[in-house]
């Protein structure tokens, strides 16, 4: 990252905690009607993360989950 160690480690640390936060990701457009027709097919759903995110509150807060 360059610059002086006490920053760098800050930066990447406040990097690394902002993929927790749900508000910081968007969903494309098309994911909410998808899912909807994927319910209405019968089709089950599972959110699957390889990050530190809360998956509870990351579908709470994009209202994946109807």
């Amino acid at each position: 990252m360059g610059g002086p160690e006490s920053l760098a480690s800050e930066c990447a640390t406040e990097i690394e905690e902002g993929w927790g936060v749900s508000e910081n990701f968007e969903l494309y457009e098309d994911v909410l009607p998808v899912l909807d027709e994927l319910r209405a097919a019968s089709l089950h759903i599972a959110v699957v993360s390889n990050g530190i995110r809360d998956l509870t509150e990351f579908v709470a807060h994009h209202a994946t989950r109807r």
